[in-house]
């Protein structure tokens, strides 16, 4: 049974009507899982969405991978770029009105322009697109390899020129296959939505594949609930400083997830050549911070008055 209930735009003070949300709930009223859908359900069509489309995890994520495939791209002996993402979800999404909001607030100029294109048709790009697009600005042609579970997401990629898509079981399987191939992708993105639920599994084959390719991961972090949360993350944290070293290195950047409660971190994480990393880090920590003061001064001053006062 399937139970839908109004989905809230949480980066307001007050809230604001969205979309809706589907909680699949099973015999004794236990919740199964949910999915974000737009109100209009025409731009929604089969997407089934996890969360909602163009959220901070979304910019932040963008934004350091605009920045990454440019970077990699500059004077490079040759014309072609190829980038791995085994977790792709859709090409485009259906651009919200929260989105649109926070899109009008990013103070990263790249994202922004980015994303253009595709705001004028009512979508927001996914992160493969951007780095496709970015790429292609540098003058070099994007091979994009790409993968996902749902049938009708990859319909999707099949019209967008640059692709190709995975024959793999699943995209761990991508990730493992990386390990045996002597051509490797210049990049490669790890975002799937359940990253902490399994990183044991997923760091160290991206961790691997750092050896070879630049590497970036997506995390939700969760605020802690409890001692057990923050072990995790402190775990979490020392298999990626034991999984780092011999030129290897990382990049963290991190926002919270919303102005007025913040419930969560939005964390990427870059792996690669610690020579690469020193080239990028300071272009990556000014987008992350100017993100980080945008979101923070959204929500740090509110003036609730009543009306006709002096």
């Amino acid at each position: 049974m399937r139970v839908d209930v109004a989905a809230v735009d949480e980066d307001r003070p007050y809230p604001l009507f969205l979309g809706v949300v589907s909680y699949e709930v099973m015999r004794g009223g236990a919740k199964k899982g949910w999915r974000w859908r737009v109100a209009d359900p025409d731009a929604n069509k089969d997407l089934n969405l996890l969360y909602e489309p163009g959220n901070w995890g979304d910019v932040i994520k963008g934004a350091w991978s605009i920045a990454t495939a440019r970077a990699l791209s500059r004077g490079r002996p040759s014309r072609r770029f190829r980038y791995l993402d085994p977790f792709a979800g859709a090409p485009t999404y259906p651009l919200v009105e929260a989105s649109l909001r926070r899109l009008r607030s990013v103070p990263v100029e790249a994202y922004v322009k980015l994303q253009g294109p595709y705001v004028e048709q009512g979508k927001m790009a996914s992160t493969g697109l951007l780095v496709r697009d970015a790429t292609r600005l540098e003058g070099i042609e994007p091979e994009l390899d790409v993968f996902d579970t749902d049938p009708a997401r990859v319909e999707a990629w099949r019209g967008e020129s640059g692709v190709r898509i995975l024959d793999v079981p699943s995209g761990e399987a991508a990730l493992e296959r990386l390990r045996a191939r002597r051509a490797v992708p210049d990049m490669v993105l790890v975002d799937p939505y359940d990253f902490f639920v399994r990183w044991q599994v997923l760091l160290p084959a991206a961790l691997a594949a750092a050896a070879r390719s630049v590497v970036l991961v997506y995390c939700y972090n969760r605020a802690p609930r409890g001692p057990g949360q923050q072990r995790m993350y402190g775990d979490f944290r020392d298999a990626l400083r034991k999984g780092t070293g011999s030129g290897v290195g990382a990049l963290l950047g991190r926002v919270p997830a919303d102005s007025s409660l913040a419930r969560a971190y939005h964390e990427v994480v870059l792996l690669g050549p610690d020579a690469f990393l020193r080239q990028v880090k300071d272009e990556l920590a000014a987008d992350a911070r100017a993100l980080a003061r945008a979101i923070v001064e959204d929500g740090a001053f509110e003036a609730v008055l009543p009306e006709g006062g002096s």
